[in-house]
Formats: structure tokens, sequence, C-alpha cells
């Protein structure tokens, strides 16, 4: 994703802490959602959606 390299580009430093070594994984599942929802949208895609079972 363009814009997921263009992050990575930046030279974000992510050593501070646990979470911020996250950050580009956290910005991709946020991303991969929207692009779900734009190919649904253009596309002749369908998407099926299921129920989280919890543990």
């Amino acid at each position: 994703m363009p814009i997921l390299e263009h992050v990575e580009g930046n030279k974000i430093d992510v050593s501070r802490d646990q979470d911020q070594s996250r950050l580009y994984g956290f910005l991709a599942e946020r991303l991969f959602n929207i692009y779900l929802w734009k190919m649904q949208d253009d596309e002749d895609y369908s998407v099926l959606n299921f129920p989280i079972v919890k543990f």
C-alpha cells in the first residue's frame, strides 16, 4: 500500500516502547479494512462477515 510505504520511509522512531514498535502493524490493520470497503463498493467483490466467537 503506497500510504504504508510512505509512512515507513519517514524514519519514525519506534524504539521507545512496545506499542510504538507495532505502529506499522496497527496502521496496516486499519488500512486493510478501508481497502476492503473500497473493493466491495468499486468492484463486484463480495465480503462475508462472520460473528466473533469469544472463548
